[in-house]
């Protein structure tokens, strides 16, 4: 135990007594500058479950006023926290401290008591909306996970290199072949039109193209339109990186039911998650993609753009840190979404749901089996996993955390973790085991990019294209593919360079039942497991219910009265008609 004095802002408040609960607190104990309270209050959470929930090396150290002093200001700030949930806040170097009012046993009169946390700068305003919210962070990956984009020379090497591999297969194998080969043909025909006359005729429908504003995201850029044809029935879009230069045209598929994922994000005008990109691509090519991905900014607002869409450098691993750089979020509340596990960081890889590599052209078959989509199946999990999250934390962590007092000595409930509901039954995190991932779909060639690079720099009126658009997108040349059922095809630097293509068995690889083995269940209500907003929903029911109750005891009361009114005036008629016939009789 030591001794410390407390300061707001410049004004000293109070003297304290601090007990240390780890050996790692800096000289800056010995002075604590409370700069503000935190704002706004908490209203569905206490800062005690949200702190536990967020600090990683939990409290640092409890500290209380001393008796002989007269500790009035103090004890205002400490009054306030408890009552209105909030926390008294002093900066520590790049973290913050954040003082959170305890109850005490001992009911001492204006006897203030206090718990410590050090965690990064705005990570707890951030995390409380989120709490408060009842959402989670999700994290996606671009290529090969939500998209496969391709040039017209990425789609030409491509098939030039698949033509030259069939003179080398049987018969069998090589039919299966020109069926990829086919679907690659049709998506270069699609991207000839539009490169040569800004235009695309499918099926007879002539389509125009349609011009896109895109806004200025760096200063000294100026806004910026591009030429877009969306065919919507093959979810396939054409844009231009550079309007003003064909040849940076490219085709882009993105992934059947990225809609309805899309849609369930911001379901009934609610954020369930907030959305975050990490990609191995360049910035601007990440940019432009999410724009397609999310044309009308409901998942990330423009203007958060640039922090919220990571690019990593190549050679580096993902990692929900760098994501997370700003104190937007925490780990533990996040979720990502790749199709590669082994690209993540180590401590970040159980919180990743690993998709099956999106490949349109060599099996489209098997985005699907029991008409359950692969996007589909992790909305479902997303779900689940959110759920979980919240059962947890509402049913748990909070009545436990609303029972702790400053003096106790308590062994905490588990914080919950995405990670622990993401766990199957093998152990693993996968909605397709990944052992294998198929090799980046598109965008290719070393020289395309090179030659977007540069017409950019002729354009002068958007950011530079990639030097690597992905790191999936450079192969080593002796990189073995395996396939499920067919022998596997290692390519050489003259067969195919930069590209490695993987070789379906035309029989059965276009559908791989393993693939679909640890499928969530199809959710039925997407937020089934909601605690908090159903107890809303329900008092709203039951208000409903009481008004209902009413109007039908009323509408009941008022059929009863108008059946007595009827009853009383048919007595009266027959009354009166008694009279008249007692009058006739005695006239005649």
């Amino acid at each position: 135990m030591f001794r410390s004095v407390v300061y707001h802002r410049s004004s000293l408040i109070g003297e304290v007594e601090i007990h240390p609960k780890n050996s790692s607190l800096g000289t800056w104990t010995r002075e604590i500058r409370i700069s503000y309270i935190s704002h706004p209050p908490s209203d569905r959470c206490s800062p005690l479950a949200i702190l536990h929930t967020i600090s990683t090396s939990g409290v640092c150290f409890v500290m209380e006023s001393k008796r002989s002093a007269d500790e009035s200001l103090l004890f205002s700030v400490y009054s306030a926290c408890l009552r209105e949930n909030k926390t008294a806040v002093a900066p520590v170097g790049e973290e913050e401290l954040h003082l959170v009012a305890m109850p005490s046993r001992r009911n001492i009169p204006r006897h203030s008591c206090f718990w410590g946390y050090i965690i990064a700068r705005g990570l707890y305003n951030s995390c409380l909306a989120m709490l408060n919210r009842r959402c989670l962070g999700i994290v996606f990956d671009l290529d090969e996970t939500l998209l496969v984009a391709n040039t017209m020379r990425s789609l030409e090497d491509t098939i030039d290199g698949l033509q030259r591999m069939i003179s080398e297969m049987d018969p069998q194998r090589a039919n299966g072949m020109l069926a990829v080969i086919k679907r690659y043909q049709e998506d270069k025909s699609i991207l000839k039109q539009y490169v040569d006359g800004d235009q695309v005729v499918e099926n007879g429908k002539v389509f125009k193209i349609q011009s896109e504003a895109v806004p200025p995201l760096f200063g000294s850029h100026q806004p910026l339109t591009r030429p877009i044809i969306r065919l919507h029935e093959k979810n396939i879009i054409l844009t231009r990186v550079n309007p003003l230069i064909r040849d940076t045209s490219i085709l882009v598929r993105l992934r059947p039911a990225w809609e309805d994922l899309r849609n369930y994000l911001i379901a009934n005008g609610h954020k369930w998650f907030e959305v975050y990109v990490c990609t191995m691509a360049e910035k601007d090519y990440a940019l432009e993609m999410w724009r397609l991905l999310d044309p009308e900014c409901n998942l990330i607002n423009s203007n958060e753009l640039l922090d919220r869409i990571v690019s990593v450098k190549s050679g580096l691993r993902k990692s929900l840190f760098s994501v997370f750089q700003a104190g937007v979020c925490h780990p533990k509340m996040s979720l990502v979404i790749d199709d590669r596990l082994e690209v993540w960081d180590e401590k970040d890889q159980s919180r990743v749901l690993v998709v099956p590599p999106f490949a349109p052209h060599f099996g489209p078959q098997a985005e699907s089996k029991n008409d359950i989509l692969v996007l589909c199946a992790a909305r479902n999990m997303a779900c689940n996993v959110r759920g979980s999250f919240f059962k947890d934390f509402d049913e748990v962590l909070l009545p436990r955390m609303s029972e702790i007092f400053y003096e106790d000595e308590v062994e905490y409930p588990s914080v919950p973790d995405v990670g622990n509901y993401l766990i199957s039954k093998d152990g693993t995190s996968t909605l397709n085991e990944n052992k294998n991932p198929l090799c980046f779909d598109g965008m290719a060639d070393a020289e395309v990019e090179r030659r977007l690079k540069g017409a950019n720099r002729i354009g002068q009126s958007i950011p530079p294209i990639a030097d690597n658009i992905d790191t999936r997108a450079v192969v080593p040349p002796d990189l073995t593919v395996i396939t499920p059922t067919a022998p596997a095809v290692s390519l050489t630097t003259t067969q195919f360079p930069n590209t490695v293509v993987p070789v379906p068995n035309p029989s059965d690889s276009v559908e791989s039942g393993e693939l679909w083995d640890d499928l969530p269940p199809l959710a039925t209500e997407v937020e089934a497991s909601e605690s908090a907003f159903e107890k809303e929903t329900t008092d709203l029911n039951n208000k409903l219910a009481m008004l209902v109750d009413i109007t039908e005891r009323e509408r009941k009361a008022f059929i009863e009265l108008e059946h007595k009114s009827k009853d009383r005036e048919k007595a009266l008629q027959d009354q009166i008609a008694n009279i008249v016939g007692a009058l006739e009789r005695e006239k005649k």
